[in-house]
């Protein structure tokens, strides 16, 4: 199967979304530079681990993805209660 395109949606547990919430300037800005700290780490590790190439008999070889993964991120600051996070 060709997998083309995979949405994927980074979201802290709910007990950041209060300290990003009630927290002061410091503690929002530790919070936003960790989560974009994890974000880049998965996303090298899906690059690094997931996304490949299988060929050869029953694709047997397994070959990295030969130009990397291009990426597209948004952030949103609303809930958008009225969409499923998932396709």
């Amino acid at each position: 199967m060709t997998v083309t395109g995979v949405g994927v949606v980074f979201r802290p547990q709910p007990t950041i979304y209060l300290l990003l919430a009630l927290g002061d300037e410091e503690t929002r800005w530790v919070i936003e530079v960790a989560h974009e700290r994890v974000i880049e780490r998965v996303l090298e590790w899906i690059e690094d681990e997931v996304a490949a190439v299988r060929c050869g008999k029953d694709g047997s070889y397994r070959v990295g993805s030969p130009g990397g993964l291009v990426v597209a991120g948004f952030r949103h600051y609303e809930a958008r209660s009225e969409r499923t996070l998932a396709p």
